[in-house]
């Protein structure tokens, strides 16, 4: 398989979890297992993650049309995945990691996974600037975040009012 397929299906992944977030606002009521602010952070949350790894698979094709030398192209992708990785990290951190936290509702398995994905990341987009083998650290970064990513979109989905039905039948029982 081409390096140029699996980019651009990583982007194709990302675009279609961005769609199905922003879908997921118009269909999904407020449920009794999901408060609005922890709903809005998993929304804001999945775009920016989805937003991050688009940037991340298109930087490399992008940066393949000036024709770098070798690793050099893998190395300018990890700084400009980097750029963007602080900037993504500190909205997490900064901005909704607190409301996150405060929220009675949030379930603390995702909040953890997600940060630890999302730190991770960091240090394997660290790894693709300044390690050895810069194409496979880059791949590991790509595949973090995608799976910070489908870690939310869980949440997101399992927060949809059909399964508060099935928890309500569990409670009745």
């Amino acid at each position: 398989m081409d390096t140029a397929n699996i980019l651009i299906g990583f982007a194709e992944i990302a675009i279609a979890l961005a769609g199905f977030t922003t879908i997921s606002t118009i269909i999904v009521r407020i449920s009794d297992s999901t408060s609005r602010n922890l709903l809005a952070v998993r929304l804001k949350t999945i775009l920016l993650f989805s937003i991050h790894l688009v940037l991340l698979a298109i930087a490399p094709t992008v940066l393949f049309q000036l024709q770098p030398e070798g690793d050099h192209y893998w190395r300018c992708s990890a700084l400009l995945s980097l750029c963007a990785g602080i900037i993504v990290a500190a909205i997490g951190f900064i901005r909704l990691m607190p409301t996150t936290i405060n929220d009675p509702k949030n379930s603390w398995l995702q909040t953890i996974s997600v940060t630890l994905l999302g730190t991770v990341s960091l240090v394997t987009g660290w790894l693709a600037y300044a390690g050895n083998h810069p194409a496979f650290w880059y791949f590991a970064t790509l595949a973090l975040i995608l799976g910070a990513n489908l870690v939310m979109l869980a949440g997101l989905i399992l927060s949809f009012p059909i399964f508060d039905v099935h928890r309500k039948s569990e409670s009745r029982e």
